[in-house]
């Protein structure tokens, strides 16, 4: 994990330690299998240079709110700096383990940052970027397709040949309005 929380940070940015975002480049870490949770205090460069490697990112919205009171993961500058990212639930930063509370917190997330950025004027590194959020379809694209890019898997399409991981499930009512499975 890198960048979790303010104090590791902090931590980690102290001279007389090796930055966050510069060990795992000295120590070849950034590569196409790396995966990083969190990266939340990640600065644009750091970000680009996980791109640069194909390094991806599991995004915990959730627990970004949880441990970080100070900034929230640059998502949409993530995404358009060509960082794979995927979605994922963090127990210990939370309390949600399914995967559609994770989608519906990564939506929310990514409009605060953006309200937050509108009210302070700031673009945050590089060119002003005017939608700073994810709509409910990246959601979707993050927790399934972009997940399974972020760890190397060809899952996630609807392609002839491609591995299929599907489950049907019915509801069904009686006319009273009980449910039967």
């Amino acid at each position: 994990m890198i960048s979790t929380s303010l104090t590791k940070f902090d931590l980690l940015s102290k001279p007389s330690l090796i930055p966050t975002d510069h060990y795992p480049l000295q120590h070849n870490l950034l590569t196409p299998r790396t995966i990083q949770a969190h990266c939340t205090f990640l600065p644009p460069p750091s970000l680009n240079r996980m791109s640069q490697s194909g390094t991806a990112v599991a995004h915990c919205p959730l627990s970004n709110a949880y441990f970080s009171s100070t900034e929230i993961f640059r998502l949409r500058e993530a995404l358009d700096r060509g960082v794979k990212v995927g979605l994922g639930s963090d127990i210990a930063g939370g309390y949600e383990l399914g995967i559609q509370g994770v989608m519906r917190m990564s939506v929310a997330v990514s409009r605060l940052r953006e309200g937050l950025l509108k009210r302070e004027g700031q673009t945050q590194g590089g060119p002003a970027v005017s939608n700073h959020r994810i709509d409910w379809k990246e959601s979707l694209y993050l927790a399934t397709k972009g997940g399974a890019e972020a760890m190397g898997l060809p899952q996630g399409s609807f392609n002839v040949g491609a591995p299929f991981d599907a489950q049907q499930s019915a509801q069904i009512f009686s006319h009273s309005g009980r449910m039967y499975h």
